[in-house]
């Protein structure tokens, strides 16, 4: 049996009270770090179709455009 029942029941609300707090910080980091990895790869998805698009449209104004300065294109002009 405890001696102090009081002091049982303090330090034991105590203790739920740092469980608590202690998961709440731990879940508010876990939530961070996910919502921060998230965004970043948001981000990376979107920005590497980006500028594969901008690099696919390089590429094929290139092609249009030795498409035009050749015979072969110019010969075929009806």
């Amino acid at each position: 049996m405890v001696n102090n029942p009081k002091e049982w029941m303090y330090s034991k609300i105590l203790l739920y009270r740092s469980n608590v707090l202690f998961m709440n910080f731990f879940s508010v980091f876990v939530c961070t770090i996910g919502t921060l990895f998230l965004v970043f790869a948001d981000v990376y998805v979107l920005a590497s179709a980006f500028f594969q698009s901008k690099k696919e449209k390089e590429t094929k104004f290139k092609h249009l455009h030795y498409q035009k300065r050749s015979w072969f294109f110019l010969a075929n002009i009806h």
